[in-house]
């Protein structure tokens, strides 16, 4: 896989180049976890768009080509920044082309 990140501020850009795997391979791609207290977590627009809310920061990644599908993913034990923690999580199939996501953090 090669990856390219554009950032600037709290903004990124990620594209990445799977080669060698076959058509209908699932790939994951994964935002930055927030952790606080509680976090809420919202799936929107089309399904290719995840929102990670908790502690006053924002986590969100949203498909921009070849990633159809947007869920968040908790981590049951939270993290060292609370007790409750969630990770956006965008997914798609290998079709011989890239895929592309933007993230945001906050």
């Amino acid at each position: 896989m090669t990856s390219l990140v554009l950032a600037a501020g709290a903004e990124e850009v990620h594209a990445h180049l799977v080669t060698g795997a076959a058509d209908g391979t699932r790939v994951r791609h994964t935002g930055w976890a927030v952790a606080g207290n509680a976090v809420e977590t919202a799936v929107t627009g089309d399904g290719a768009r995840v929102r990670v809310t908790g502690s006053a920061l924002v986590s969100e990644a949203v498909a921009l080509h070849g990633l159809d599908t947007a869920t968040t993913e908790p981590v049951p034990a939270g993290t060292a920044l609370g007790p409750a923690a969630a990770v956006p999580v965008l997914t798609g199939t290998v079709t011989g082309r890239s895929a592309c996501s933007s993230r945001r953090c906050d």
